[in-house]
């Protein structure tokens, strides 16, 4: 359909499901119903914060 494919499932009816609070844009699998954003970037925690916490 649109070149995309699940990472759950591995299925291709994938439909836009609006936009994560980064702006980045939403996927919805019609088959597994599982949700995503592709090339999704994570802020690695520093170790300061890591300390402060524990």
């Amino acid at each position: 359909m649109n070149g995309l494919t699940c990472p759950a499932c591995e299925g291709v009816y994938i439909v836009k499901n609006g936009h994560a609070h980064t702006g980045k844009q939403r996927y919805l699998c019609r088959v597994c119903r599982h949700q995503f954003t592709l090339n999704h970037t994570r802020t690695p925690i520093s170790p300061e914060t890591v300390t402060l916490v524990d």
